[in-house]
């Protein structure tokens, strides 16, 4: 879907990872740019002005996928229902992702804070498939070339996330 989109000219706004390993809204215009936002998040995203941005691109007329958890895109519809014409909402194409719930990136940030040097990070995936796809794994790449593989049932971040322990009360 994404790079029909792109290719027909329209917006793809999607979560990434900012320079913080953090996740954020992104835009991509660009069918090489979709490759870097994939894969899982678990963790609640900065949506930023996205919203807005969907509204803008909308009503210039552009297709838009917007693409994220279910509540932010209750809350896109929210706004976009209330600020755009039904010709301009035909624009938009919205899709939620199935959703077990997000954790506080204030508590992953501290987690790898505690853990390793954001810095020398290259890579995050929650679901890597390294250890065979019944039994996916979290990944840390480092700039040294090294990397921290480990099932999910003994990393301590996503233990806590599978329990339930770290989900937003929100969720």
């Amino acid at each position: 879907m994404a790079k029909a989109t792109v290719e027909k000219g329209g917006v793809v706004i999607v979560v990434g990872w900012d320079k913080d390993w953090l996740p954020v809204h992104e835009e991509i215009e660009a069918t090489d740019d979709i490759r870097k936002t994939l894969s899982s998040k678990y963790l609640q995203s900065n949506v930023g002005r996205s919203y807005e941005r969907v509204v803008n691109y909308a009503k210039q007329g552009r297709n838009v996928l917007f693409v994220r958890a279910p509540c932010q895109i209750a809350g896109l519809k929210n706004i976009h229902s209330k600020k755009l014409s039904l010709e301009a909402m035909k624009k938009v194409t919205l899709v939620d992702l199935v959703c077990f719930g997000v954790s506080s990136s204030f508590l992953f940030r501290k987690y790898l804070d505690e853990s390793f040097d954001r810095q020398k990070i290259l890579e995050i995936n929650f679901r890597s498939k390294d250890k065979g796809w019944s039994r996916s794994s979290f990944k840390i790449v480092k700039s040294d070339g090294s990397w921290v593989l480990e099932y999910h049932s003994k990393n301590g971040f996503y233990y806590g996330f599978s329990r339930k322990l770290y989900l937003r009360s929100t969720c």
